[in-house]
């Protein structure tokens, strides 16, 4: 009698207690920030399914005014209509 192989479980069929349990085990625990010059640019977390990138904004800008784009390789923040003041690859 032949056995049937298993087949194995999409992403989202695993239960998400699961996948918290083994997000816990791969990814940071806190924070991480970049710098440039000894200036903290970004802080950035990261999960098993996401990516959170924090930004100080400058002095007297609001989150409506912001331009930012972002692709899986790259990301740029600027003021609207002005030249980004952040681009990272």
């Amino acid at each position: 009698r032949a056995i049937a192989p298993r087949a194995r479980p999409s992403h989202d069929s695993i239960s998400k207690s699961r996948r918290f349990a083994m997000t816990d085990k791969i990814a940071p625990t806190s924070r991480r920030a970049y710098a440039h010059e000894g200036r903290v640019i970004y802080f950035w977390d990261q999960t098993f399914d996401e990516v959170n990138v924090y930004i100080p904004l400058p002095s007297g800008a609001r989150a409506r005014d912001l331009a930012v784009t972002l692709t899986s390789k790259s990301f740029t923040v600027g003021i609207k209509n002005t030249p980004p003041y952040l681009s990272h690859d």
